[in-house]
């Protein structure tokens, strides 16, 4: 999959969003108050997709 290129316009926004998504996934205290449910992937497949993208 070649995903979805992001405009010149647009990057800003993505950037942002990947920051608040790194900083949110590095953050314990986070999950740690966050419900837990069982086999919970939460957020896992758009931060998976949102990396490759900006790692590419």
């Amino acid at each position: 999959m070649d995903g979805v290129p992001i405009s010149a316009a647009n990057l800003p926004v993505a950037r942002k969003g990947y920051r608040d998504v790194l900083s949110k996934a590095g953050d314990e205290s986070h999950y740690l108050r966050r419900a837990k449910a069982v086999n919970d992937f939460h957020g896992l497949g758009a931060f998976l997709v949102r990396n490759e993208e900006f790692r590419s």
